[in-house]
């Protein structure tokens, strides 16, 4: 498990690998919500680095003029926010670390 959250990981970090798992149907379906499940004790470190490559620059604040977020997964910022929406397992288990 570890091993195949690193890959994705570091596929994550490629623009035609990330429009990849965009398209993929099941990638959709399924990934947010396991993905937020598989943040535990041994995998939350991986998990955090492809979160972060999802979510990359979109936080509280506007981008810096010239700062894009090539990176980022709107798709899956919206799929990750309706998982945490509708299933709040996630939320509760990480405000209580």
């Amino acid at each position: 498990m570890r091993d195949l959250l690193q890959s994705i990981s570091v596929l994550m970090q490629y623009k035609e690998f990330l429009a990849t798992f965009e398209c993929n149907e099941a990638a959709m379906q399924r990934m947010p919500k396991v993905l937020l499940s598989a943040f535990d004790s041994r995998s939350w470190i991986p998990v955090t680095n492809i979160l972060l490559w999802l979510c990359k620059g979109s936080g509280f604040g506007s981008p810096k003029r010239g700062e894009s977020s090539s990176s980022s997964s709107v798709i899956y910022q919206i799929l990750l926010r309706e998982v945490c929406i509708h299933d709040d397992t996630f939320l509760n288990h990480l405000f209580e670390l």
